[in-house]
């Protein structure tokens, strides 16, 4: 089979998965009109799946960009944070290259902590203040944040009833 048939027939099925999470989100969204504020991933079963399979392309937040007190995070440091009783702060640089960073988070074990990300400056609301998980979350061991190319804080505080260790790692 030459290279242009399989160029062509992957094209094909990027198509056909294409219309297909679209007659689905369609489907789903017909009862009412989905905002930035009342959309949720897990309410769109096919594209978190695609989200899994597809790998970003987008900018992470690096750990060079992050620092707790005076000492900043090497690059390429594997972050993990066991969290004591006392909440943790950590300060989030500024990247004038990119609007956004993506953050993700697992919490081992789930539901153990809360993230907290603040943004300063004179930014859009929506992601200004990020908390992570809250009430309405189904998914309670993955997170993810949007941190803007601004300075923020992210504020990691373990749950109190909880005994036993609690880790925060940044994916």
């Amino acid at each position: 089979m030459s290279s242009t048939k399989i160029v062509v027939i992957v094209l094909v099925l990027v198509v056909v998965l294409f219309v297909v999470v679209t007659v689905y989100g369609s489907r789903k969204n017909a009862s009412g009109t989905t905002t930035a504020k009342n959309f949720n991933l897990e309410d769109y079963p096919g594209l978190e799946t695609l989200s899994r399979l597809l790998p970003s392309y987008g900018p992470k937040l690096e750990p060079e960009q992050m620092k707790q007190g005076p000492k900043v995070f090497e690059r390429g440091a594997h972050l993990q944070f066991d969290l004591p009783l006392q909440p943790i702060t950590i300060q989030i640089l500024p990247d004038d290259d990119h609007k956004f960073r993506k953050a993700m988070f697992t919490l081992t074990p789930p539901d153990c902590a809360v993230i907290q990300y603040k943004a300063e400056g004179d930014v859009d609301p929506n992601l200004k203040n990020q908390t992570w998980p809250t009430e309405d979350s189904r998914q309670r061991e993955k997170g993810t944040f949007w941190i803007l190319k601004s300075n923020g804080t992210l504020t990691l505080s373990r749950k109190q009833l909880l005994g036993g260790p609690c880790r925060v790692t940044l994916e």
